[in-house]
C-alpha cells in the first residue's frame, strides 16, 4: 500500500466530514439521530490502518470537531485518539474472525467513544447528564453511531469481498 494513502484519506475526510456533520446532516435527520461521522471516521481509519493513523485521526478530527461542533475544547480531542488506538489493537486481536467480529469492535468502541465524550462533557458543566438526556439524547446519538458504521463497514466488507481481498 502507498505510504500517503491514509494521510490523504484522512485529510480528505477531515475536509469533508466537518461540513456534513455541522450542516447538511441535521438538516436531513432529527438532531439526537444524527450519527457523530468523527467516531466512525477514526473507527475506520484505526481498523483499516492502524494505531498510529488512528491517533493522528482522532487528534486532528478531535480537534477540528471541537473547534467547529463541541464548543467545548478537549472533549473530542481526549476521547477520537483513544477510540482510534483502542479499535486497533482490538481488530488486530479479533481480525480473522471476519466481518461480525469487525461489527463487535465498531459497537464496542462507538459505545466507549460516547460514553466517554458524554461524561466529558457532564464534568464540565457542559450538559447534565440526567436520565432524560441518556434515554434522549445518549441512546439515540449510540445507536445511530452504530447503525451508520454497520452500513459502512458492511458496504466496505462488501467492496472488498467483490474485490477478492481477504
Amino acid at each position: 500500500m502507498n505510504a500517503t494513502r491514509p494521510w490523504v484519506i484522512l485529510a480528505g475526510l477531515a475536509v469533508v466530514l466537518i461540513p456534513l456533520q455541522v450542516y447538511l446532516l441535521p438538516m436531513l435527520l432529527p438532531e439526537r439521530w444524527v450519527p457523530d461521522l468523527g467516531i466512525l471516521a477514526v473507527l475506520w481509519c484505526g481498523l483499516f490502518f492502524g494505531e498510529g493513523v488512528g491517533v493522528v485521526a482522532g487528534l486532528l478530527l478531535g480537534l477540528l470537531y471541537d473547534r467547529f461542533t463541541a464548543g467545548v475544547v478537549g472533549q473530542h480531542i481526549f476521547v477520537l485518539p483513544c477510540v482510534g488506538v483502542g479499535a486497533a489493537v482490538a481488530w488486530r486481536l479479533v481480525s480473522r474472525k471476519g466481518p461480525a467480529a469487525r461489527m463487535v469492535v465498531v459497537a464496542l468502541f462507538v459505545v466507549i467513544g460516547e460514553l466517554g465524550a458524554a461524561a466529558l462533557f457532564a464534568l464540565s458543566d457542559a450538559i447534565l447528564l440526567d436520565g432524560w438526556s441518556v434515554i434522549h439524547r445518549l441512546l439515540p446519538g449510540i445507536t445511530a453511531d452504530v447503525l451508520f458504521g454497520a452500513a459502512l463497514f458492511g458496504l466496505a466488507d462488501l467492496a472488498a469481498a467483490r474485490r477478492g481481498v481477504p
